[in-house]
């Protein structure tokens, strides 16, 4: 479907932290739907690892109060989840 996914992740109304890909065959082909994230996608020392080398990669360090905000988004959503 070519670019329908991004379009549907841009303008849909969908929760933050969403993953959009094709709803068949292995999420390769069709149209987009919400999909779980790989259990790579959900590893968070795999994350940090990534991070650390994008940083040192490419010489650019991503500020540290974004990273704070972006953990208390996590915790948040943990919260959540362990709630329901």
């Amino acid at each position: 479907m070519g670019a329908l996914d991004v379009l549907y992740a841009a303008v849909a109304d969908i929760p933050g932290n969403s993953f959009v890909g094709p709803k068949n065959f292995m999420h390769m082909r069709g149209a987009p739907e919400l999909i779980q994230h790989s259990k790579d996608a959900r590893n968070e020392e795999l994350g940090k690892r990534l991070w650390n080398a994008s940083e040192q990669s490419t010489g650019v360090e991503f500020p540290a109060k974004a990273l704070h905000s972006f953990e208390a988004q996590r915790d948040q959503r943990r919260t959540t989840a362990a709630a329901q």
